[in-house]
């Protein structure tokens, strides 16, 4: 036996003591992903994400192979881009006995298009690697749950009747009109402002919730009647509230809508005295004809 064969020999049993008893004789592999969920996304704006990928190798790396791990997204929302700062970064292992290497990629979230505020919607990281002639491959999953936050376009106010006159005594009932110009569901409250205890006002509904266009009907329609209980003018204001009804903590937001009201004392009406009058103009007349006919006679 040659020296050379004998090398060769004993090349093949060290190689054969070093390499990995694992499936298929690779070394073993995985991959951790954590990220956490982002704050909900503005419409027309961004939110960054750390995605920390970790690549861990088992015993038996005795070659230095590199490995590249590879990071997608997948089932995005339409209404949502996402885009990592990078697709895939390269892991050489080393160390006979395992190891592990860790990288943080950033993950821009830009709302491309503006959707229902606070809907829970998720995406899909997938990190994976192929492996190499040493290392096997490995993946892994991780679901973020993302939404739009609310945005405060406002709301549309229109009262059927700003000028409330009436007789002491007397009601009238108008409506208040609402309509929601935000992306989420709002909570409405209704008060009256400024008007003294001569003036009853009752809403059918002075706290209610009202729609988004995503979600239903934007615009509600609500009743309110004024009862005057005393006489003289007044001026005041209904005060609506509102705030995103699936998150309180945003905050509230006022719209003063200004109403002028009026009573007098019961008394004989307009239409009362031109009724007397022409029933006078018909006895009158009555009257005339009479003594017309008793004249002749």
């Amino acid at each position: 036996m040659s020296m050379a064969f004998g090398k060769a020999i004993i090349m093949v049993a060290i190689l054969a003591i070093l390499l990995p008893s694992a499936e298929g004789c690779f070394v073993s592999s995985g991959i951790d992903l954590d990220v956490s969920d982002p704050q909900p996304i503005p419409p027309s704006d961004s939110v960054t994400i750390n995605a920390n990928v970790t690549f861990r190798w088992g015993f038996g790396s005795f070659l230095p192979l590199p490995v590249t791990v590879y990071l997608e997204v997948k089932d995005v929302p339409n209404w949502l881009y996402v885009s990592p700062s990078v697709s895939s970064f390269s892991v050489t292992p080393k160390g006979f006995t395992g190891g592990e290497e860790r990288k943080v990629i950033p993950i821009k979230l830009t709302a491309s298009a503006e959707t229902k505020a606070f809907s829970y919607e998720s995406i899909t990281l997938h990190a994976y690697t192929n492996g190499s002639f040493l290392v096997q491959g490995s993946e892994t999953e991780k679901k973020v749950t993302v939404m739009q936050d609310f945005v405060d376009k406002g709301i549309s106010t229109q009262l059927s009747d700003s000028t409330i006159n009436l007789v002491k005594g007397e009601s009238e009932k108008v409506y208040l009109n609402i309509t929601n110009m935000c992306n989420g569901d709002i909570y409405v409250k209704i008060n009256i402002m400024n008007l003294s205890s001569d003036w009853k006002v009752t809403a059918t509904q002075p706290e209610l919730v009202i729609s988004s266009k995503y979600t239903g009907t934007p615009t509600k329609s609500i009743p309110l009647t004024f009862r005057a209980s005393g006489k003289g003018s007044e001026e005041g204001w209904i005060e609506v509230t509102y705030s995103p009804s699936s998150n309180p903590g945003w905050g509230e937001k006022t719209v003063a809508i200004p109403v002028f009201v009026k009573s007098s004392e019961p008394g004989i009406s307009g239409g009362a005295i031109a009724s007397a009058i022409f029933l006078l103009l018909i006895i009158a007349l009555i009257i005339a004809i009479i003594w017309k006919k008793y004249k002749k006679a």
